[in-house]
């Protein structure tokens, strides 16, 4: 739960230079995920050129990457406040100044708020990595989806196969009368 109480909140640990969020499921499948997110940059990154960030084939435009066993299923780019610009459905950021721009200056930084809705996941997914540029991360309201696994427990088809049978005897004994 983040601090306020509000849900789950996960920060990757940026003091090992970390720029993603790694988790892996062992013996369940992943069917979906959402989360909410915001992309901001860091002290880095101050200007839409320069300072590798952002501008036209700038390729360390601020983003976050969602990867589902290794491949890129969704990226949503940092986008300048103001723009009119959508990065995958989410526009840009309406607020043109914040503390570090001042009231009268608007905001030079790309960035990004939002929320991702659900992703729906391919078959098989056991595997979810977040990536983000510069290295911090937060996501929060995270819900994964897990598909039921596709092997009964032995008591079930145990179950299963006694009601199968059961069925299988009452038919014959039904067919001799």
């Amino acid at each position: 739960m983040d601090s306020a109480g509000n849900g789950t909140f996960n920060q990757n640990d940026t003091g090992h230079s970390s720029n993603d969020i790694l988790m892996s499921f062992s013996g369940l499948t992943v069917s979906s995920v959402s989360f909410d997110f915001e992309i901001f940059p860091d002290g880095s990154c101050t200007a839409l050129s320069g300072n590798n960030c952002g501008g036209a084939g700038n390729p360390y435009l601020p983003d976050l990457t969602l990867l589902a066993n290794g491949s890129q299923l969704e990226a949503w780019d940092a986008l300048a406040p103001g723009s009119s610009g959508n990065s995958h459905g989410v526009f840009a950021s309406p607020y043109l100044h914040s503390p570090a721009s001042g009231h009268s200056s608007d905001e030079l930084a790309p960035q990004l708020l939002g929320s991702s809705g659900v992703v729906t996941l391919p078959a098989n997914t056991s595997v979810l990595d977040f990536q983000d540029w510069p290295a911090t991360i937060a996501i929060n309201n995270l819900v994964i989806n897990f598909t039921p696994g596709a092997v009964p427990e032995p008591a079930t088809a145990s179950l299963l196969g006694s009601g199968l049978l059961g069925l299988f005897l009452l038919r014959r004994r039904r067919k001799g009368e």
